[in-house]
């Protein structure tokens, strides 16, 4: 997945996800210079 601001994130199958309640994905990333994924909302559907 690439971020509007360029950044690429590789989200693994095993990270559960979340149900976007605004039908748009989302993605919580933590801090340093490899942010770490936290959590990801999806579309439904997706």
């Amino acid at each position: 997945m690439t971020t509007e601001d360029g950044m690429t994130l590789f989200i693994g199958s095993q990270l559960s996800r979340r149900q976007s309640l605004d039908n748009r994905w989302h993605v919580c990333v933590g801090v340093g210079e490899y942010p770490p994924v936290v959590c990801v909302f999806e579309p439904p559907g997706s």
